[in-house]
């Protein structure tokens, strides 16, 4: 599936999800690739992202105060970020690799009835809604939501969010 036309939505927090979303909304979900000094494995993770018809967003990440992991995140958003550029090598290109703040990819979605908090149950049950296929990835055998799945669907709607934005652009 790596030469087909995808839009490509990364949740690029602590436990980082990648998606792909494909034109026929086929969806593949990869976590993040890591080595075993939990750095990311760069020859991974650009095989995953690679493709001639590729768009990403990426969400931005800010550091809570109460968050102790700061270093890390910022660093493995940094890499991220950086090899989504590498990936597609060349200068004009680089408008193929957007940065998203997680406030603008959610109002994108009705995740909760107005005046209440979102929370990421919301996220999960949205994504569900709009992709009753991945039922096996967000819920366990009896039929319940796992919450630890949240970034998955965070990474889904980000790609989504793209995919509503962006029409792909073609390569000559």
């Amino acid at each position: 599936m790596e030469n087909k036309s995808c839009y490509i939505g990364i949740d690029a927090g602590k436990k980082g999800v990648i998606a792909k979303l494909y034109q026929d909304n086929t969806i593949e979900v990869f976590k993040i690739p890591l080595l075993q000094n939990e750095r990311i494995d760069i020859e991974q993770f650009l095989n995953i992202i690679q493709g001639d018809s590729v768009v990403v967003a990426i969400e931005k990440q800010f550091i809570k105060k109460e968050q102790g992991h700061g270093f890390t995140i910022g660093r493995n958003y940094g890499e991220l970020y950086a090899l989504c550029h590498i990936n597609f090598k060349s200068p004009r290109d680089f408008n193929r690799v957007i940065e998203v703040q997680p406030t603008v990819w959610q109002r994108a979605f009705p995740l909760a009835p107005r005046g209440v908090k979102r929370t990421k149950l919301h996220h999960i049950n949205h994504v569900l809604n709009l992709y009753p296929q991945l039922k096996g990835l967000l819920l366990n055998k009896k039929g319940d939501i796992v919450e630890s799945r949240h970034d998955y669907a965070d990474a889904i709607l980000i790609a989504t969010w793209l995919k509503k934005r962006l029409s792909i652009p073609s390569k000559k």
